[in-house]
């Protein structure tokens, strides 16, 4: 059968009726029809199901690849063969400004009936590192006649771009002014698109945020990271000469300079805490003789062996132990005395780790 023509779109009913023309005699003539319900007019085409996912190669191009699911919806009428085109834009309202990415041929489908497909498509060259929207509309060529002209796109957010963080960053507990120490980071980009080449800087802080006084320590290449990628490198770095004892952190910065465009400049910082503390004593000491007479003491010799220890968590620089006479076992630099006037300097420099010395 064949609906007429200029039938106006709404709610109808097809009946069937036996014996149409009365030519049976029958006992119940009340019971020769069946109605079922039908809506004549053009069909409603919607996008029902949308989603996107990003790759991104190492010539830093991105490519998006968009899934949906094309629906002719129940209850109207038949759908002919349309287009379904999906759009870049910066917010979910499809306008005159957005970017066309591309399309997909959708067949005839019939009320109820869908159509899924999978596109990929290049993001623009040039565009800038953020939020967008992908927007993807059904019949976007107005190519059929529809129902209802006012549903037929759907939106989904995506992030494009590189995104370069710290997601591990190890260094010793301890350390000592003038050394070296070794850092071991891994530089990621966590973004959807690929990032340039770059560098990761170390700072030395008093705290676990970066600053402007903070003491540049180094830094090291990171070659070009496609989404997911990771580098991860041990440097040598040595902390400033005449750094004073206390904790401080060691801060990575990735992308130091800020040579790459992210989606997010606020994550490429991670701290780790370091201690410079040593803690030096003289941990043993022997006098021999441990009487002299006079008058011949004033010029007599003295041998004293000694050891000098750092007890504490950070590493030492060389160092001075000096010998002084005093009256009593407490040090009193002004009372005590290093050498009488007519004997040779006595000190002796100790080195950075323990030093046993005899004199």
């Amino acid at each position: 059968m064949t609906i007429p023509l200029n039938t106006a779109t709404g709610n109808y009913y097809i009946i069937a009726r036996a014996d149409a023309d009365g030519q049976v005699p029958e006992s119940n003539e009340s019971n020769n029809t069946k109605a079922t319900a039908i809506h004549i007019g053009p069909p409603d085409l919607i996008v029902s199901s949308l989603s996107v996912s990003a790759t991104s190669g190492a010539d830093l191009t991105t490519t998006l690849t968009v899934t949906d699911i094309t629906l002719d919806q129940s209850g109207t009428g038949p759908a002919a063969p349309t287009i379904t085109r999906f759009y870049l834009s910066t917010d979910a309202t499809l306008g005159a400004g957005d970017v066309a990415l591309g399309f997909r041929n959708v067949p005839a489908l019939s009320p109820g009936s869908s159509s899924p497909g999978s596109t990929s498509m290049p993001v623009p060259s040039g565009t800038a590192p953020g939020t967008y929207y992908v927007i993807a509309k059904a019949n976007a060529d107005s190519s059929t006649p529809e129902t209802n002209v006012t549903n037929n796109t759907r939106s989904i957010t995506i992030v494009i771009g590189p995104d370069l963080v710290l997601s591990s960053l190890s260094a010793p507990a301890t350390g000592g002014a003038g050394l070296p120490v070794d850092v071991t980071d891994t530089t990621k980009n966590q973004g959807t698109g690929s990032a340039a080449a770059s560098r990761t800087a170390f700072y030395l802080s008093a705290n676990a945020a970066r600053g402007a006084g903070d003491v540049l320590l180094g830094s090291r290449p990171v070659g070009v990271l496609v989404p997911n990628s990771s580098s991860t490198i041990t440097t040598t770095l040595t902390i400033p000469g005449g750094t004073p004892a206390g904790s401080y952190y060691i801060i990575a910065v990735a992308d130091d300079g800020g040579a790459v465009p992210e989606t997010n400049e606020a994550n490429n910082t991670r701290a780790v805490l370091i201690r410079l503390s040593p803690d030096l004593i003289v941990s043993s000491m022997t006098i021999f003789p441990t009487t002299v007479s006079l008058p011949a003491a004033a010029g007599s010799p003295i041998n004293v062996t000694e050891t000098t220890r750092n007890q504490g968590a950070g590493t030492a620089v060389a160092t001075t132990t000096k010998y002084y006479l005093s009256t009593n076992p407490t040090f009193d630099a002004l009372a005590d005395v290093c050498s009488p006037a007519a004997c040779v300097p006595c000190w002796r420099p100790a080195r950075r780790a323990s030093a046993r010395r005899r004199r």
